[in-house]
Order: structure tokens, then C-alpha cells, then sequence
């Protein structure tokens, strides 16, 4: 575990200033860890201010049963425990969203907000509480391919090989970027610029507030699938079946990393590492700083689709229906977990339990310590393609042209 050192003028910063740095927190464990890094930040741990402004955050449908203020520590900690018994034994609200055209490709949320593309060529912005559509975004001539929320703006990335960027509130479109010559794969917000990566074999750098492009990067001879921002550095995976790392300040390239039999779909950075999933079966894990392959993590029997980190393992989804769970350091593969009856398309980590989504309409909940199935979610009709757990929702997308809400959190 890396270690870090507080600068002494943390000392000097008031408390309520550290308070408002920790409400952009996105949960009260980040609070925790945050306030344990030294003595001066310990009273973070325990300061009820905090406390109260998560509950109401995470839990405003049971703050009438708050008796103190000075119980918002426990009562949140009461709250979060009975939250997880509802997922694991599939105590839920269940809510369907209007519907797109055509299948949803992709989802983010922003502000209360849920922002779907589709392959109808449309962008519909949702309330999450409601769950009314506020806004259809039109203007694309091709299905939306990727998208991101950021700083009050839509971003989309789409198959007409355009990037759109929207106003959230008003739904206007503000500007549309032309450059690539292919269908956008994906897109990402770095400060003031923004990234994007096409099936043209090429990257492009834009200034967000302008729309002017600043420069392409070059390099790869496939389609590129996945962008990641480590600091300074970008990493890109391609069709090409090779991984490259670029200097985004000094604008160059710095590895490139071979070892992939099939193109690269998914690429990750966790600790130093680059973690990338392909369609040769294999997961490879890379030495970031010096570009050198660790650890190949073999045992799918078809593409990787999607991976996240849990503590020190790593849990992988596939085309072959299965989930897998790594020790992320060895490389061994611990358990499989097997269920669904299609590949897998996407999954997230929430606690201890890994939600997948699959092409056979299922979505399950899965005990990641036991490997057991907690609960089958039934309610979609076709392809599920996303997921985002989101503040005890879970929301889910899919090719029948829905967007699901399953509210685990309403009054006790």
C-alpha cells in the first residue's frame, strides 16, 4: 500500500473548509479514508455535519425518521446495512422509463439526471425520481455510439462520425465537431479538452469551450475500442490487437504493448497497472510506468467484455456467459460464476456483490465472497447493455429500447 505524506499546512485549513471538500465526496467511506490519512483530519471521521449531509444525500425518503441530529452517524450506518439486505434478498421499486426507437446503446447520470443513446439516433435526458423524460436531444444522423455528462453538458459521440455537445437544462445543442472519418467509439473529458477515439484508426484532441480540434494522434492501424486517463498519460487499445501509451503534455508516444492475439476492448488502470481485456480470451495485466506485460490471466473461452476491481481481486465478464473472479496479484483464477445463459455484457461492484447484465435479458446479484446468485432481476425483454449503480438504484439499459429503475432505497 502506498503511503503519503500530509503536507503541514493542512493544519492551518478550517474545518469548514475541509467539511465542504468532503461533500464533493461520493460516499462516506471516501470521508473515512480521507479523515484516517492523518490526526488533523480525524474529526472527518466522526463529524455529524457530514454524516447528516450523506444521509440526505443517499436517504432522503427516511429522513423523517431521524430523531437527532446527533444520530446521523449510526442511523446512516443502520440505513446502509438494511439497504443491502433489500438488494441481496430483492426487495425492490420497480420503475420503466418511456421508450426509444430503437435499442439503447448506452446511459450516464448526471445531476438526478439519466441521459440514454440509442440507435434511433436520439439522446433522451430522464428524472430519476420521477422518471419523465425532460428532453429529446436530435440531431445526430447515426446512432449514438458512446456519451458522457460533464459540467452541464451531454457530450455523444455517434455512428455519423460527430461529436454533439448539448446543453443539459435546455436540451440545445451547442456545437458539433467534425473531424473523424469513421464512427466515434469512444469519448472522454480531460480538464478543458476533450478526447475522442475512432474506428478511423486515429485520436483526436479538442478544446471543449471552442470546439476547435488541436491535434490527432496517429499510431494505430485498427479501429481504436478503449481510451483510459491515467494523469498525464493516455492508454488506447485497438483493433490492431496492440495497446499504446501517450504522453498527452508532451504529446508523443511512449510504449506500445504487445502481446494480445485479438483486437483490445476493454483497458482499465488500477495501481500503477494496465488491465486490458481482448477478444483473443485473455486478460493482460502491464507495468504502466515501464510498458512490460506481468501477468496473462487465461481461462475465458470467448471475448472479454467488462471488468472492475474489488479490494484484490479482479471479476471479468465474457462472451462465454461466465463471470470471473482473479486474485489481481497472482493472476489465479478463484471461482467462476456461472447463470446466465448468453455472454455477459456488462457488470458493476457494489459492496460485496457484483451485478452483471447479459444478452439473455437477465440481470443477477452476486455474493462475490460465496460466488452464489443472490437474485435474478426480471423486467427487460432483450440485451441488457448497461448498468450503473447509482445511490441504491440500480439502472439498467437495454435493446428493447427501455430504461429500468430498480429502486432499492424507499421508506422503512
Amino acid at each position: 500500500m502506498s503511503t503519503y505524506t500530509i503536507p503541514p499546512v493542512i493544519k492551518y485549513i478550517y474545518p469548514d473548509t475541509l467539511r465542504l471538500i468532503c461533500s464533493y465526496f461520493d460516499t462516506p467511506k471516501d470521508v473515512i479514508h480521507f479523515g484516517l490519512a492523518c490526526h488533523q483530519l480525524s474529526f472527518l471521521v466522526s463529524d455529524e455535519r457530514l454524516w447528516n449531509l450523506f444521509l440526505r444525500k443517499h436517504f432522503p425518503n427516511s429522513l423523517e425518521n431521524l430523531k437527532s441530529f446527533n444520530e446521523s452517524a449510526s442511523f446512516y450506518k443502520y440505513l446502509a446495512v438494511l439497504d443491502n439486505k433489500k438488494i441481496k434478498t430483492g426487495k425492490y421499486h420497480f420503475q420503466k422509463l418511456g421508450k426509444h426507437q430503437d435499442g439503447i446503446c448506452c446511459i450516464a447520470i448526471y445531476d438526478h439526471k439519466m441521459i440514454s443513446g440509442a440507435l434511433d439516433k436520439t439522446i433522451s435526458i430522464w428524472d430519476l425520481e420521477n422518471g419523465k423524460e425532460l428532453k429529446r436531444l436530435e440531431g445526430h444522423k447515426g446512432m449514438i455510439t458512446c456519451l458522457i455528462a460533464h459540467e452541464g453538458q451531454v457530450i455523444s459521440g455517434s455512428a455519423d462520425k460527430t461529436i454533439k455537445i448539448w446543453d443539459i437544462e435546455s436540451g440545445q445543442e451547442l456545437q458539433t465537431l467534425e473531424g473523424h472519418e469513421q464512427v466515434i467509439s469512444c469519448i472522454a473529458a480531460h480538464g478543458d479538452k476533450l478526447i475522442s477515439s475512432s474506428y478511423d484508426d486515429t485520436i483526436k484532441i479538442w478544446d471543449l469551450k471552442s470546439g476547435k480540434k488541436l491535434y490527432t494522434i496517429r499510431g494505430h492501424r485498427g479501429g481504436i475500442k478503449s481510451i483510459v486517463i491515467c494523469g498525464k498519460k493516455l492508454i488506447s487499445g485497438s483493433q490492431d490487437t496492440t495497446i499504446k501509451v501517450w504522453d498527452l503534455k508532451k504529446k508523443k508516444k511512449l510504449h506500445t504493448l504487445r502481446g494480445h492475439e485479438g483486437g483490445v476492448n476493454r483497458l482499465m488502470v488500477y495501481n500503477g497497472k494496465i488491465i486490458s481485456g481482448s477478444s483473443d480470451k485473455t486478460i493482460k495485466i502491464w507495468d504502466l510506468k515501464r510498458g512490460k506485460e506481468i501477468l496473462t490471466l487465461k481461462g475465458h473461452q470467448a471475448d472479454i467484455s467488462c471488468f472492475q476491481i474489488y479490494k484484490d481481486k479482479l471479476i471479468s465478464g465474457s462472451k462465454d456467459n461466465t463471470i470471473k473472479i482473479w486474485n489481481i496479484e497472482s493472476g489465479q483464477e478463484l471461482q467462476t460464476l456461472k447463470g446466465h445463459d448468453d455472454e455477459i455484457n456488462c457488470i458493476v461492484v457494489h459492496d460485496d456483490m457484483v451485478i452483471s447484465g447479459s444478452a439473455d435479458t437477465m440481470i443477477k446479484i452476486w455474493d462475490i465472497e460465496s460466488g452464489q446468485v443472490l437474485q435474478t432481476l426480471k423486467g427487460h425483454n432483450s440485451a441488457v447493455k448497461r448498468i450503473i449503480f447509482n445511490e441504491n438504484q440500480l439502472v439498467s439499459s437495454s435493446f428493447d429500447k427501455t430504461v429500468k429503475i430498480w429502486n432499492f432505497n424507499f421508506p422503512i
